[in-house]
């Protein structure tokens, strides 16, 4: 008797049940772990500072300009003891001011008016405090200001809009790659689960093929019996 034909397994994207299963917990498992870090990340403050560019007044006896920073606090805890330094090199800074009015702010400029130091008791999460720096001696600036903030644990970023922009790109580049890969990885193992179905079918064929036919006898009735 030939051998009964085993049942075939079923196949999801031409992977086993099992492969498949076991490749979407790898997925989901990665998922939760980045996500993981992700919020360990999150759950703490994070100070950005974006400044923009220098807007120039021109009056009929001199020249003076605004620079607007925004500092913020894009982590989900609270900053405190936010300190923020604005640094020109040549130009002085003749008056700062913060909005909103409520924040406790203290702001101090240094005798050769170059330098100007902005402290916040506290920053809550998602908050942003604008501070307006009145410039004079435009001319005299020879490079953009330099910026620093920092608050209690936690030191800050200065963005530039430039490097908002190549961020995005950055971010829109991996997104585009890792899909791909994955796709890939995808089409590879359809591929070769495909191409292994088929080698399978050809081998059983073959066998089936080689096998003797089964010749059924009947016995016969002898004469000498009658």
């Amino acid at each position: 008797m030939p051998d009964e034909v085993k049942k075939e397994e079923k196949k999801v994207l031409g992977l086993s049940l099992n492969n498949f299963s076991v490749a979407i917990l790898g997925s989901i498992l990665t998922m939760t772990v980045a996500c993981f870090i992700w919020w360990l990340n999150y759950r703490s403050p994070s100070l950005v500072v974006k400044p923009s560019d220098v807007i120039i007044f021109k009056g009929d006896n001199n020249k003076v300009g605004i620079l607007i920073i925004y500092i913020e606090n894009q982590g989900s805890d609270k900053a405190e003891s936010v300190n923020c330094i604005v640094s020109f090199n040549g130009g002085t800074i003749n008056e700062v001011k913060t909005m909103p009015s409520y924040f406790d702010t203290n702001v101090t400029i240094n005798n050769s008016n170059s330098e100007a130091r902005i402290i916040l008791k506290m920053l809550n999460s998602g908050e942003t405090c604008s501070v307006s720096l009145l410039l004079a001696d435009i001319d005299n600036i020879k490079n953009q200001p330099t910026i620093t903030v920092r608050g209690a644990g936690v030191n800050g970023t200065v963005w530039s809009s430039q490097e908002r922009k190549d961020l995005i790109s950055i971010a829109f580049n991996m997104a585009i790659v890792l899909v791909i890969g994955y796709s890939l990885i995808i089409v590879w193992y359809v591929y070769r689960n495909y191409k292994l179905g088929i080698a399978i079918t050809e081998l059983r064929k073959s066998q089936s093929a080689a096998m003797p036919a089964t010749v059924a006898i009947e016995p016969m009735e002898s004469p000498l019996l009658d």
